[in-house]
């Protein structure tokens, strides 16, 4: 089976995935449940090992414990998009952390030397690692600078707006670092 992982959720974009020959079609960012769901109704019925399926499955440890609450990111939607999994979600968070702590940068920087497309993908893998991790007001912040960018034009107060939601979320994910002993 093909199954379309996009972020085309429009009913006649799934429709066009469909007719081109994909046998179902996930919209991103990636709902675990549903993308569970879409593999069980298409592959083959087998034996599972219900220990690797269970987001509970990993050890607790000092990496594994999220705080209550991180300003600008909605923790319950992030593990919602890593199937529960909190040492994962940090695992993932701190990657981000170190790879697009500078987005905004790179994003300023991309714009002057290039004629769009590096600045559109940058903006575009910015938006859907924000929304996996639920930063959703950072998310919609490069979204809208994505929707621009897209039309051929580059928005400094769109940019600005994603700076201040991206300093935000860069400062929660900081918070996830566990102190060296």
């Amino acid at each position: 089976p093909i199954i379309a992982m996009t972020a085309n959720v429009m009913l006649d974009e799934r429709d066009q995935h469909l007719d081109a020959g994909m046998n179902d079609h996930i919209a991103k960012p990636i709902d675990p449940a549903l993308l569970e769901a879409a593999l069980l109704k298409w592959l083959p019925q087998r034996r599972t090992d219900a220990a690797f399926l269970s987001p509970d499955a990993a050890a607790p440890d000092d990496a594994a414990v999220l705080p209550d609450s991180l300003a600008g990111v909605d923790i319950a939607a992030g593990l919602k998009n890593v199937a529960g999994n909190p040492a994962f979600y940090r695992k993932l968070a701190l990657q981000f952390l170190d790879d697009y702590h500078d987005a905004v940068d790179q994003i300023r920087d991309s714009a002057q030397k290039d004629d769009g497309s590096d600045t559109l993908r940058l903006v575009h893998t910015l938006k859907g690692l924000l929304g996996t991790l639920g930063a959703s007001d950072a998310a919609r912040g490069a979204e809208q600078l994505e929707s621009k960018l897209a039309s051929g034009q580059f928005d400094e107060m769109l940019v600005d707006d994603l700076d201040r939601a991206m300093n935000i979320v860069v400062g929660s994910f900081t918070e996830l670092r566990v102190p060296e002993p």
